[in-house]
């Protein structure tokens, strides 16, 4: 540990009766050892400091009590528990022997070494904790103890971590917009227990490479309902308020238990080179890679159902595989992808909106299922001159089979038609 709580201490006689007081007055004298001083504050906050003070000692069977306490209940990694229960104790003796045992608590750290693994600072970060000082709270319902934060009053730095409590409450949530345009921030951990990002959260922080996200997120974005109509319909046009929008990041880890995405997530993330959607995402909301034009790698979920309106428009991708449980890929899906030549649909798939694959010079050839029921005007028209004209493509072939909708849509548009069953 870095920091010298005699020091802290010493600062201030109202440390040892305010967690925030303390928090203050380390931050202040320490402001580069954010990952030591969410550890030590957790260790006060369990009131373990004041318990080995009244106890005048701490027996080996105790400090492992404490440590094992740390890690079951605040989510500390070992290691940092350890140390962190070490360094009080010895600050609250002052090196004093144990009563039982004879032995100090420098010893007993050195006996029970913790076991030999890797760990990091993210893993010890994810679990933070934060002061009312930095941020604009909500109750998530009426008199819930779980927290939103709605706004971060903090100080802009190039490390910024959004904390699973706040003194002493839960944090389980992020609001609209609530991190937007921290100009300096490089690097975002996401405690564990954070359930849900909402729109904008994260959005313009332009210089923000790396997010580490934790397994409990399972929503990021607004979820919208009928009372969202009108603002969605002005939003998909004018421009979405992503939650990760207009960021520099180049690789995110999603977690596993993910289920919803929302419009415009990642929209003009022009850094991010590749995704793996979780297995429990069944829907890719409007516009939620708009414009990230180095994402040239996509590995789909196999329970995915339907593929939102722009939502790879502008991308990089070469070649994509749609899902076999695919059945609708709304309008403008992969439309101005210029580098993409190969796209495999599956059976099943029933509706290919319009402007789908427009602007997609490379895309010579496309197959189209029987399952097909209803394909969109100018699904693979080139742009004309103007914002909302177009033209035909005349170097496509549609392979389709006979007696679908896309062999009557190709010879009503003029397209060179392939037997889909001979090949």
């Amino acid at each position: 540990m870095k920091i010298e709580l005699s020091k802290v201490l010493a600062a201030s006689k109202e440390c040892m009766q305010s967690r925030a007081v303390m928090r203050a007055v380390m931050q202040d004298l320490y402001p580069e050892e954010t990952l030591f001083m969410n550890v030590l504050l957790a260790v006060f906050e369990a009131g373990i400091p004041r318990e080995i003070k009244n106890a005048k000692g701490m027996t080996g069977e105790q400090y492992l009590h404490y440590v094992s306490y740390m890690v079951r209940e605040y989510g500390l990694q070992e290691k940092y528990a350890r140390e962190g229960v070490s360094i009080w104790a010895d600050e609250m003796l002052k090196g004093e022997r144990t009563v039982v045992g004879q032995k100090t608590t420098k010893d007993l750290l050195k006996e029970q070494a913790a076991p030999a693994h890797q760990t990091t600072e993210v893993d010890a970060l994810k679990y933070a904790e934060g002061s009312v000082i930095d941020f604009e709270l909500r109750p998530l319902e009426e008199d819930s103890e779980e927290l939103v934060i709605v706004r971060f009053r903090g100080t802009d730095e190039k490390l910024l971590v959004v904390p699973r409590s706040i003194d002493g409450k839960r944090v389980v949530g992020v609001d609209r917009f609530a991190y937007k345009a921290c100009k300096a921030v490089e690097k975002l951990v996401i405690a564990e227990g954070i359930r849900f990002i909402e729109d904008g959260a994260f959005e313009d922080c332009a210089h923000l490479k790396e997010v580490y996200l934790p397994d409990s997120l399972t929503q990021i974005g607004t979820i919208r309902t009928g009372d969202f109509e009108s603002e969605f319909f002005t939003e998909l046009y004018m421009g979405l308020h992503g939650a990760f929008s207009g960021t520099a990041i180049t690789k995110i880890r999603l977690p596993k238990d993910l289920t919803y995405l929302g419009a415009g997530t990642f929209s003009y993330c022009e850094f991010l080179q590749s995704i793996d959607l979780p297995e429990q995402l069944t829907a890719i909301s409007e516009k939620t890679f708009w414009k990230c034009k180095s994402l040239s790698s996509v590995i789909f979920p196999k329970a995915l159902e339907e593929i939102g309106a722009y939502a790879f428009s502008g991308c990089n991708l070469s070649k994509i595989s749609i899902p076999q449980e695919t059945r609708m890929i709304c309008e403008g899906a992969f439309s101005g992808c210029t580098q993409l030549c190969e796209v495999q649909l599956f059976e099943g798939l029933l509706e290919i909106a319009g402007r789908a694959f427009a602007a997609c010079p490379n895309l010579l050839r496309i197959c189209i299922p029987s399952s097909v029921e209803r394909l969109g005007m100018n699904l693979f028209d080139e742009p004309g001159e103007g914002q909302f004209l177009s033209t035909r493509r005349e170097n496509l072939t549609i392979a389709c089979y006979a007696g679908s909708a896309a062999v009557e849509y190709a010879r009503r548009e003029g397209y060179s038609i392939e037997n889909a069953a001979r090949r």
